[in-house]
């Protein structure tokens, strides 16, 4: 059980990671963006191109940020600190339960648009059980 729970939590965390390295280099916003907004990127004025690639940029920072976090975490969850489990989860819901409802928000504006909900949730319960799997894997049983 340990071995997986640190997996999991190094496996999020690069996750975290590539998700914000894709927003924090994005020239444009994604193509469900497009969808959404029923435009596309060469239609849309320079100054709020400008706005958006800013947005885009702090997302990105903000999912590299709490990937990393998971990373420097790691050493702490492998050995045994008791706060580590709540720091994953602490961390990862707090990236992962506004990124879902925007995502639900999004989807629900425009539903024919391919807003990545499943591609969300699965990250957010990847977040829960890599808490999980830690916390788990630190209690042991009494024998007398």
């Amino acid at each position: 059980m340990r071995r997986l729970s640190l997996l999991i939590i190094a496996a999020t965390g690069v996750g975290l990671v590539a998700v914000g390295l894709r927003y924090l280099l994005a020239d444009e916003f994604m193509p469900y963006h497009a969808q959404v907004a029923q435009t596309t990127w060469a239609d849309l004025q320079p100054g709020v191109r400008t706005i958006i690639r800013g947005m885009l940029t702090i997302i990105g920072a903000g999912f590299i940020a709490c990937g990393a976090a998971f990373l420097w975490i790691l050493p702490a969850a492998k050995a045994g600190e008791r706060w580590a489990p709540w720091a994953l989860l602490c961390i990862g819901l707090l990236i992962g339960v506004p990124t879902l409802y925007v995502t639900l928000w999004l989807r629900q504006t425009s539903p024919s648009s391919d807003t990545p909900v499943g591609l969300t949730a699965l990250l957010l319960g990847v977040v829960v059980a890599s808490s999980l799997t830690n916390w788990l894997s630190l209690r042991k049983p009494v024998h007398r």
